[in-house]
């Protein structure tokens, strides 16, 4: 089999879809691949200029919104470590996963400004906090604005040779005591997913894949109706786009059924990602 690291799949998924073809859906607003490959370069190559480094983690405390996927897919590119956050946690349970990841960087929605400020000076590790306005906080001055910190980088492909070594970090709540981070090298994870029973056509290499999308066109339309901080929600949003399909997120803080069915029919979604009875009755 190939070398497989996330941050090359989707480049070359990027280059061989047409540009305007949908990466990111949020209520009417749409990323296109072409918009979405350049800003998670930007986002990592302003990551990189920062001073941050191969193998620092980048934390993310955001519900299911487009800047989620952004900020993991920039992790891969820049070769930091992606770690999630369960943004229903109390200060002190964030406190522990960020201090318990070795943080870096963190990409935070504004509605979680006051519990980020009520912990940031006992985590010295953080480097770069960048808030995503989701409503009308002001950006805090230990803190920089998410669009602005993007908009100032170049947007083109970042000479990085990755590795599939590289890791992605996944914090499971668990049943007993404190969560844990689940350490996965892209090379496994990659290949955990290749399964026979799954795709028509294995390929074995990056070139071969972005061959195979290319072919095939635009994936799927697909709606993480779980949390993407939740390893159901955010491992299949991986599989959607790393077969050049975009991701459609609900506008809604917490889960309705109705929306789900009318962001259904209004972006025809062809794929809903859902966890047992908690989803399913109420969508019945």
């Amino acid at each position: 089999m190939g070398v497989w690291n996330f941050g090359d799949i989707i480049d070359a998924v990027a280059k061989v879809l047409p540009s305007g073809a949908p990466a990111l859906v949020h209520g009417t607003k749409t990323t296109s691949w072409l918009e979405f490959h350049g800003r998670t370069n930007a986002l990592a190559r302003g990551l990189i200029t920062e001073g941050h480094e191969p193998l620092d983690k980048l934390a993310v405390l955001i519900r299911n919104r487009p800047e989620y996927m952004e900020a993991t897919i920039a992790s891969f590119k820049g070769r930091f470590v992606h770690v999630n956050l369960n943004y229903r946690y109390k200060a002190e349970e964030l406190h522990y996963i960020f201090d318990n990841s070795d943080a870096r960087i963190v990409v935070y929605g504004s509605e979680f400004a006051p519990i980020v400020a009520s912990i940031r000076d006992r985590l010295p590790g953080v480097k770069t906090w960048l808030q995503v306005s989701v409503d009308d906080t002001p950006i805090p001055a230990f803190a920089q604005d998410y669009e602005a910190f993007i908009a100032k980088s170049p947007s083109g492909d970042l000479d990085i040779k990755r590795s599939p070594d590289d890791l992605f970090f996944l914090y499971t709540g668990g049943t007993t005591g404190m969560p844990k981070g689940v350490m996965w090298r892209h090379g496994d994870l990659r290949q955990a997913q290749m399964n026979p029973a799954l795709m028509p056509v294995v390929p074995t290499t990056i070139a071969e894949h972005a061959e195979i999308v290319r072919q095939q066109g635009p994936g799927n339309r697909f709606i993480p109706a779980c949390p993407q901080m939740h390893g159901t929600g955010l491992l299949t949003s991986f599989g959607c786009l790393s077969m050049g399909g975009s991701i459609i997120t609900l506008e809604g803080a917490n889960f309705d059924p109705v929306e789900l069915w009318e962001a259904t029919a209004r972006n025809k979604a062809t794929q809903i990602a859902i966890v047992g009875d908690a989803f399913a009755k109420p969508m019945v």
